[in-house]
């Protein structure tokens, strides 16, 4: 079958596939944002180290040798410990929510779809690729389409290096040097 007769297959296909992965990343969204919110509240703190903490620095250390300042001290320095901890566990939940909004709003804007769209026709021109086509290889850049087989493309360099490459390695057939796009300055 052609790609051409697969095409209105293929948009459903997309268009399910857009539906179900941005309801995926909304739930993901969702169960992260719930997770920041019950780790983030606001913890009844101690008075005392609270005053501590206001009246000597960040660090709320009290001088002195007494067992009352230690004391102080070694409480303090627990609290320290359970903010920072606390953090530590926050700072990867805050990274993950930024990246899951950004993915949705990636979605929502149409941005994803276009892509794939892009995607999905680049892979299409890759498998009808003939011998003598010029490809964009994902790691040599320019080649020359030598051979075709049913899975692969064998390809050779401008160097003379050939070799066999999958088709999702190979990443779009280029137009022909005559019917390149060149630059238009406007000025015609």
């Amino acid at each position: 079958m052609s790609y051409l007769s697969d095409l209105p297959q293929m948009e459903a296909e997309l268009k399910q596939r857009l539906t179900r992965d941005l309801a995926e990343y909304r739930a993901q969204l969702a169960e992260v944002t719930a997770r920041i919110e019950r780790l983030d509240r606001p913890v009844a703190g101690d008075a005392s180290l609270d005053a501590v903490a206001d009246s000597f620095g960040p660090m709320g250390r009290v001088g002195g040798s007494g067992r009352h300042g230690q004391a102080l001290n070694r409480r303090r320095e627990q609290s320290l410990t359970r903010h920072m901890d606390r953090a530590r566990t926050l700072a990867p939940l805050y990274r993950q929510q930024v990246s899951l909004e950004r993915v949705i709003a990636s979605y929502e804007s149409g941005a994803r779809e276009r892509r794939m769209r892009a995607d999905m026709a680049a892979a299409a021109r890759v498998r009808a690729a003939k011998v003598g086509d010029r490809v964009f290889d994902t790691a040599y850049g320019e080649a020359t389409v030598i051979r075709v087989n049913k899975k692969t493309l064998t390809i050779r360099t401008p160097s003379g290096y050939t070799e066999v490459r999958p088709f999702h390695l190979v990443a779009d057939v280029l137009a022909p040097v005559g019917e390149r796009m060149v630059a238009h300055d406007g000025n015609d």
